[in-house]
C-alpha cells in the first residue's frame, strides 16, 4: 500500500493541475484510504513513513475532512513505530516533513520526532537536517534544544550541502521559526560566497 501512495505522490507532485484533479475526485480513492487504515497498525516503519509522504505529496492534506481520520491515524501508527525506536534518521526528517507538508502538526508527534533525533544528528544527511528543521518552522512548532543542535551539526558539516536550496531551507527554517543561530548564519554565508 505503501508504494501506491509513494507512486501517487511522485506522479502529482509537481503538478497543481493534477492535484487539484486528484483533490475533486478523492472520493474515488476512498477503497484504497479505508485499506490504508486498516493496514496502518501492521506496516513497518519504512513503509509507514512512504505512506506518509506520498499523501503529503500529492497534497491530500489533514484540513480536507476525507482525510483527516487517515491521518490521525498516522499519528498514532508513527508514535507507536518511534516508541519502538523503529525510525532512521531518513525516516524521522521524512515523517516530520510529511506531516508539516499535510499540515498535520501535532506536537506529541513532533517533540518524539524532535527527542529522537536528537542523538542522530550525525547521522541525516544535509538534506534530511534541511527537512527536518524546515518541517518544524512549517509546522509553527518551536525545539529550541533540536534547533540548537542542528545548527551546531550544519555549522560543522556546511561543506557537504551539494546545492544551494538546502542551506536557503535551513535559513529559511531558523529565521520563520525566529531561532538565533548567528554562527549558522556566518558559516552559510561564507559557503555561498
Amino acid at each position: 500500500i505503501s508504494a501506491f501512495w509513494n507512486r501517487l505522490g511522485k506522479l502529482v507532485r509537481s503538478s497543481r493541475a493534477e492535484q487539484s484533479w486528484l483533490r475533486a475526485r478523492g472520493a474515488a480513492l476512498s477503497p484504497v484510504r479505508e485499506r490504508t487504515l486498516a493496514m496502518l497498525p501492521d506496516l513497518e516503519a519504512r513503509s509507514l513513513v512512504n505512506t506518509a509522504h506520498g499523501l503529503a505529496s500529492a497534497r491530500l492534506l489533514a484540513s480536507s475532512p476525507a482525510w483527516l481520520q487517515l491521518w490521525g491515524s498516522l499519528d498514532g501508527a508513527a508514535r507507536a513505530q518511534c516508541d519502538r525506536r523503529q525510525l532512521t534518521p531518513q525516516n524521522l526528517a521524512n515523517l516530520a516533513w510529511s506531516f508539516a507538508t499535510a499540515r498535520h502538526g501535532v506536537a506529541p508527534l513532533f517533540e518524539i520526532i524532535a527527542a529522537q533525533s536528537r542523538p542522530q544528528l550525525a547521522d541525516f544527511s544535509p538534506q534530511g537536517l534541511s527537512n527536518l528543521v524546515w518541517a518544524y518552522a512549517t509546522a509553527a512548532l518551536p525545539s529550541p534544544e533540536l534547533f540548537d543542535e542542528v545548527a551546531a551539526a550544519v555549522v560543522s558539516r556546511v561543506g557537504e550541502f551539494n546545492n544551494t536550496q538546502g542551506l536557503v531551507n535551513v535559513v529559511w527554517a531558523y529565521a520563520t521559526a525566529g531561532h538565533e543561530a548567528p554562527l549558522l548564519y556566518a558559516a552559510v554565508a561564507s559557503q555561498l560566497q
